[in-house]
Protein backbone atom coordinates (compact mmCIF):
# COMPACT_ATOMS: atom_id res chain seq x y z
CA UNK A 1 0.00 0.00 0.00
CA UNK A 2 2.96 2.32 0.45
CA UNK A 3 3.82 2.25 -3.27
CA UNK A 4 0.46 3.61 -4.41
CA UNK A 5 0.99 7.01 -6.02
CA UNK A 6 -0.23 9.07 -8.99
CA UNK A 7 1.06 6.45 -11.44
CA UNK A 8 -1.19 3.84 -9.85
CA UNK A 9 -4.28 5.95 -10.56
CA UNK A 10 -3.13 6.92 -14.07
CA UNK A 11 -2.72 10.62 -13.43
CA UNK A 12 0.59 10.80 -15.30
CA UNK A 13 -0.36 8.73 -18.34
CA UNK A 14 0.00 11.80 -20.55
CA UNK A 15 3.62 12.37 -19.56
CA UNK A 16 5.09 9.72 -21.87
CA UNK A 17 3.67 11.37 -25.02
CA UNK A 18 2.15 8.17 -26.43
CA UNK A 19 -1.42 8.55 -25.27
CA UNK A 20 -2.10 12.08 -26.56
CA UNK A 21 -1.55 11.34 -30.29
CA UNK A 22 -3.67 8.19 -30.01
CA UNK A 23 -6.47 10.15 -28.35
CA UNK A 24 -6.27 12.84 -31.05
CA UNK A 25 -6.70 10.23 -33.79
CA UNK A 26 -9.60 8.59 -31.95
CA UNK A 27 -11.22 11.99 -31.33
CA UNK A 28 -10.88 12.93 -35.00
CA UNK A 29 -12.48 9.63 -36.07
CA UNK A 30 -15.31 10.05 -33.57
CA UNK A 31 -16.00 13.60 -34.77
CA UNK A 32 -16.02 12.48 -38.41
CA UNK A 33 -18.39 9.64 -37.61
CA UNK A 34 -20.73 11.98 -35.70
CA UNK A 35 -20.72 14.50 -38.56
CA UNK A 36 -21.48 11.78 -41.09
CA UNK A 37 -24.37 10.45 -38.99
CA UNK A 38 -25.71 13.98 -38.54
CA UNK A 39 -25.61 14.63 -42.30
CA UNK A 40 -27.43 11.36 -43.01
CA UNK A 41 -30.09 12.18 -40.40
CA UNK A 42 -30.46 15.69 -41.79
CA UNK A 43 -30.85 14.34 -45.34
CA UNK A 44 -33.50 11.86 -44.17
CA UNK A 45 -35.27 14.63 -42.29
CA UNK A 46 -35.38 16.80 -45.41
CA UNK A 47 -36.79 13.92 -47.46
CA UNK A 48 -39.63 13.39 -45.00
CA UNK A 49 -42.41 15.91 -45.23
CA UNK A 50 -44.22 17.41 -42.29
CA UNK A 51 -47.43 15.68 -43.42
CA UNK A 52 -46.22 12.57 -41.64
CA UNK A 53 -46.55 14.30 -38.29
CA UNK A 54 -49.93 14.77 -36.68
CA UNK A 55 -51.08 18.36 -36.51
CA UNK A 56 -51.93 18.81 -32.84
CA UNK A 57 -53.20 22.35 -33.41
CA UNK A 58 -55.86 21.40 -35.96
CA UNK A 59 -59.17 22.92 -34.87
CA UNK A 60 -61.30 21.40 -37.64
CA UNK A 61 -60.88 17.82 -36.51
CA UNK A 62 -63.92 15.80 -37.57
CA UNK A 63 -63.29 13.08 -34.99
CA UNK A 64 -64.70 15.37 -32.28
CA UNK A 65 -67.94 15.80 -34.19
CA UNK A 66 -68.90 12.15 -33.89
CA UNK A 67 -68.96 12.51 -30.12
CA UNK A 68 -70.94 15.73 -30.22
CA UNK A 69 -73.54 14.52 -32.71
CA UNK A 70 -74.03 11.23 -30.92
CA UNK A 71 -77.65 10.88 -29.73
CA UNK A 72 -76.57 9.66 -26.29
CA UNK A 73 -75.50 13.19 -25.40
CA UNK A 74 -79.08 14.41 -25.73
CA UNK A 75 -80.15 12.08 -22.90
CA UNK A 76 -77.33 13.24 -20.64
CA UNK A 77 -78.25 15.97 -18.16
CA UNK A 78 -75.90 17.91 -15.93
CA UNK A 79 -76.86 17.61 -12.26
CA UNK A 80 -74.20 19.97 -10.89
CA UNK A 81 -74.95 23.70 -10.73
CA UNK A 82 -72.08 25.64 -12.25
CA UNK A 83 -71.27 28.89 -10.43
CA UNK A 84 -71.04 32.08 -12.42
CA UNK A 85 -68.02 34.36 -12.46
CA UNK A 86 -69.79 36.71 -10.07
CA UNK A 87 -70.47 33.86 -7.61
CA UNK A 88 -66.81 32.85 -7.66
CA UNK A 89 -65.67 36.43 -7.08
CA UNK A 90 -68.08 36.82 -4.16
CA UNK A 91 -66.91 33.55 -2.57
CA UNK A 92 -63.27 34.61 -2.88
CA UNK A 93 -64.06 38.01 -1.41
CA UNK A 94 -65.90 36.44 1.56
CA UNK A 95 -63.03 34.04 2.21
CA UNK A 96 -60.44 36.82 2.06
CA UNK A 97 -62.50 39.02 4.40
CA UNK A 98 -62.83 36.13 6.85
CA UNK A 99 -59.07 35.50 6.77
CA UNK A 100 -58.35 39.18 7.42
CA UNK A 101 -60.89 39.33 10.25
CA UNK A 102 -59.35 36.26 11.87
CA UNK A 103 -55.87 37.66 11.47
CA UNK A 104 -56.46 41.24 12.64
CA UNK A 105 -59.56 40.69 14.75
CA UNK A 106 -57.75 38.16 16.92
CA UNK A 107 -54.82 40.56 17.37
CA UNK A 108 -57.05 43.40 18.53
CA UNK A 109 -58.77 41.17 21.13
CA UNK A 110 -55.43 39.94 22.50
CA UNK A 111 -54.09 43.48 22.77
CA UNK A 112 -57.06 44.59 24.95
Amino acid sequence: MKDIDADYYGYRDDDDGILIPLEQVAEKNAKQKAITEWKVDKANENNNTEDDEENIYNVNDSSDEEYITDSSWEKFAVQIPVPTQHDVEQALLRRRKQELLEKYGALSEEDK
